[in-house]
């Protein structure tokens, strides 16, 4: 590692993918198993950046017959802060759960779903909230609206993404299928709970 550029450890975008995968297992890999496992890149880009992440020592080179396995230096310096980097999705999981659990109105469910659901968003991506209003609450109240505005600020706030919001009440989900059809398979398919009974149970509220 340059310690007068740490900041150089990383110096092209296939090296953060092979670190993601890296930090992924607790076992080495192959170098085809890495790029078997790398959702971009060549074999043989992978390889040469598993080659440049070595020479930084974030990498670990172990001579196995005729291969050669690679493991995450869990000892570098650097090591923790792209453990965290690999782990964001989850503390944004963690950290949304928390903010919506202190709402003063708790919703009937709350859920991720969308392209960060799927793990296929990117910067330019809305992360996508479900919202799930108590029977007989308004849309309009001002003690829910302000409560979703603010969450929606920090999921910018935490993320530079902006934040997707789907509103809707207990009364809505029985005709949701008829209303909405892709939004109830992007549901289906997709959604991540954070709060309240799973989406299945929160969808089985009449005929679609």
């Amino acid at each position: 590692m340059d310690v007068s550029r740490p900041y150089g450890l990383i110096a092209h975008p296939l090296d953060s993918v092979v670190l993601h995968v890296l930090a992924g297992s607790t076992t080495g890999l192959t170098g085809r198993t890495v790029a078997r496992l790398a959702p971009e890149g060549s074999q043989q880009g992978i390889s040469k950046a598993l080659g440049r992440l070595a020479r930084e020592g974030i990498v670990e080179e172990e001579s196995a017959g005729n291969s050669i396995l690679y493991r995450l230096n869990r000892s570098h310096l650097a090591a923790s802060a792209i453990e965290s980097l690999v782990n964001l999705r989850e503390g944004l999981l963690e950290r949304a759960t928390e903010a919506i659990d202190e709402w003063e109105i708790s919703p009937v469910h709350a859920s991720l779903f969308g392209s960060a659901a799927r793990g296929d968003g990117d910067s330019s991506s809305d992360i996508d909230f479900l919202f799930v209003r108590p029977h007989g609450l308004d849309a309009d109240d001002g003690t829910w609206q302000e409560q979703i505005e603010q969450f929606a600020d920090a999921i910018t706030a935490w993320t530079g993404n902006r934040a997707g919001v789907v509103d809707l009440s207990e009364d809505d989900l029985p005709n949701l299928g008829r209303r909405n059809p892709a939004l109830l398979t992007s549901l289906e398919a997709d959604a991540v709970g954070l709060l309240g009974p799973g989406i299945e149970a929160i969808l089985d509220g009449g005929p679609r």
